[in-house]
């Protein structure tokens, strides 16, 4: 089980915050929260770059953003709400 978190604090448009799980030379996971209120879920892969997993739009770009990977399966939460899920197996 992998827990990553923190506090973020997303002033505007072009701007962006997030947490980085599972990193290794084939991989990681990123949450990130933006400017535009929305949280996105991706996996990096070198030969792919960024892919998106899951998106949703959040009340706040100010919180506490905790990314959790447990086997498969992603969550991502925010202010201690979930808001996004995938698997990746």
């Amino acid at each position: 089980r992998v827990l990553v978190e923190a506090q973020v604090f997303v002033t505007g448009a072009g701007q962006a915050a997030g947490v980085v799980a599972r990193y290794s030379a084939s991989g990681h996971y990123l949450a990130e929260v933006s400017g535009d209120g929305r949280v996105t879920l991706y996996r990096f892969l070198p030969s792919q770059g960024y892919v998106r997993l899951a998106s949703a739009a959040l009340p706040a770009t100010a919180g506490r953003l905790r990314l959790e990977a447990v086997g498969a399966s992603l969550q991502v939460f925010f202010n201690d709400r979930f808001v996004v899920g995938a698997g990746d197996g």
